[in-house]
């Protein structure tokens, strides 16, 4: 069904809501339990409460923002509990994903992967966070299409929209990006080179890794 121009403009006008929003809560410009007034927002972006009451509920389907009954809306919080629970299962679940995708892989598919990484750096190099953080769940969950396995896909990506929010900790410091970019070249080499048990090894260090500069970044601001 073709869209009217108006229902375009409106669609528009979201996306970019949603964007600047989400900028916000992966810069920490808006902080972990922050409440959301959507009134304040729609003044600051000039807009009306519409097209922010449905950046936040796309924020919320990413993990990015907890609407409360009768409270609002507010940034996400941390629990580092469940946070390691969740990549814990991720390890398995990703590590099979990919050992089903890589002999399937075709040429063309490993050329989009290649765009997401050297995308990524630039969006370093451009300090824009919000597009990292996009190009990187692009390249991890189109690494794993391949595996022609629908119910695990949709498993995964359920998985990664429940952690979003935890990985606005970890672009909150750009210098961490740099170690995670050299991890996803060598991913790309296994899957290049068609290795799925070295791809599967790779991506568990990559989560693990991830973990582990999470917790660190947690720590260092539990003690300043």
């Amino acid at each position: 069904m073709n869209e009217t121009p108006e229902a375009l403009d409106y669609t528009t006008l979201c996306a970019a809501v949603t964007k600047r929003l989400r900028q916000d809560i992966l810069s920490g410009v808006l902080t972990a339990g922050q409440k959301l007034d959507q009134t304040s927002i729609a003044e600051r972006f000039c807009v009306s409460r519409m097209p922010i009451r449905d950046a936040l509920r796309t924020l919320e389907g990413e993990g990015l923002v907890q609407i409360k009954p009768s409270r609002g809306a507010f940034v996400a919080m941390i629990n580092l509990s469940e946070f390691i629970q969740i990549y814990q299962v991720r390890e398995a679940l990703e590590s099979l994903a990919i050992q089903l995708a890589i002999p399937r892989i075709r040429d063309e598919e490993l050329c989009v992967l290649v765009d997401y990484v050297n995308n990524m750096e630039k969006a370093v190099q451009q300090n824009d966070l919000g597009r990292w953080v996009d190009l990187d769940r692009s390249f991890h969950l189109g690494s794993y299409q391949a595996c022609q396995n629908p119910t695990l896909l949709k498993v995964i990506a359920g998985f990664w929209n429940a952690t979003q929010h935890y990985r606005r900790v970890f672009v909150s410091y750009p210098s961490k990006t740099d170690a995670s970019h050299i991890r996803h070249k060598q991913l790309l080499e296994a899957f290049q080179a068609r290795d799925g048990k070295r791809a599967a090894k790779l991506m568990v260090a990559h989560i693990r890794a991830t973990v582990q500069l999470i917790l660190q970044i947690q720590d260092n601001k539990q003690e300043t």
